[in-house]
């Protein structure tokens, strides 16, 4: 049974855009008491006329530490045969538990031309 009244909070939110095969390590939230939270991105290319042939992977990364030690998590999304859509997916959602340190974030992927909008939140649930 669920209990009623533990409603996580919304720590943090926010879009990330760039254009361009890389994204270098941007903090997203830094917690000012350790806990418990969830991460959660949502890719979304944006339609390119000259999408690359071969439909690269996007690889999202995230990196934080918690009581035990540091951590990253990445995650692949492959754009198979299609172009992007306007579409945002789900593309990393985390528990990170007892986390104490800033938590960031990375990208690489192998479309040069295509601009790519990251939604990301963090809620705390302890």
């Amino acid at each position: 049974m669920p209990c009623i009244g533990n409603v996580p909070t919304i720590v943090a939110s926010g879009t990330i855009q760039w254009t361009g095969a890389s994204h270098a390590s941007t903090t997203i939230f830094t917690p000012s008491v350790a806990g418990t939270y969830r991460v959660s991105l949502y890719l979304s290319p944006e339609p390119h006329s000259s999408y690359p042939a071969g439909s690269p992977t996007e690889i999202l990364q995230l990196t934080w530490t918690d009581s035990n030690s540091g951590h990253i998590a990445s995650a692949n999304q492959s754009g198979g045969s299609n172009a992007p859509t306007d579409t945002p997916y789900t593309i990393l959602s985390l528990l990170l538990q007892s986390a104490t340190s800033a938590i960031q974030f990375s990208a690489s992927s192998g479309a040069a031309v295509v601009t790519y909008d990251l939604y990301y939140v963090v809620e705390q649930l302890s």
